[in-house]
């Protein structure tokens, strides 16, 4: 979605947005949960979209990941330092019921 806006889109959730639409049957993740093999970090990667570090024999090291993960030149309002081809994109998790509201903010300078 970064290098290509127009060819792709990804869009993140929870599993309970296909479980009110029909699209999932909530006894499916009922019955995952009951499973004898159930692993609450891999659930919570796979259905409500949570970040927890890598899986065993991931294709990258997560603590590696971490560490590059630095900004080195942050920006708090829009600077002009970009090409005319830069843009932003904005990822908004809205928070109910108590929790918080993020929003993440990515600059692309293709």
């Amino acid at each position: 979605m970064i290098t290509e806006p127009e060819k792709a889109f990804i869009m993140g959730g929870t599993w309970r947005i296909p479980v009110l639409v029909k699209l999932l049957d909530r006894t499916f993740l009922q019955d995952l949960q009951r499973d004898g093999t159930y692993n609450e970090a891999s659930f919570d990667r796979e259905y409500e979209s949570k970040w927890s570090g890598t899986a065993e024999n991931a294709f990258f090291n997560g603590e590696t990941f971490d560490k590059h993960r630095v900004l080195n030149q942050p920006e708090y309002e829009y600077s002009g330092r970009s090409s005319a081809k830069g843009y932003y994109i904005l990822s908004v998790d809205v928070g109910r019921k108590g929790c918080d509201s993020v929003v993440c903010v990515w600059k692309v300078t293709p």
